[in-house]
């Protein structure tokens, strides 16, 4: 199935714990310093979720629906 934006962040921060537990929050925390993380969205998350799912296409526009993507994506990175 498809994974939401804001469910891939909870992922992160899940893992984010179980890697405190495991190194400690110090070593965590250089870590996350030192990784380098990509967001992306693009043609996928968009067909995907836009064309193959018939209640995006009741809800919105191809334009309207762009918007909440980006939506999603700002709050993601906030």
């Amino acid at each position: 199935g498809v994974v939401s934006v804001l469910q891939q962040l909870d992922y992160m921060r899940e893992y984010l714990v179980r890697m405190e537990k495991l190194v400690g929050k110090a070593r965590a925390a250089k870590i996350m310093e030192d990784s380098i993380f990509t967001v992306s969205a693009g043609t996928n998350d968009f067909v995907i979720t836009y064309y193959l799912l018939p209640f995006r296409k009741q809800t919105f526009t191809p334009e309207e629906y762009q918007q909440f993507i980006l939506d999603q994506l700002r709050t993601f990175l906030k």
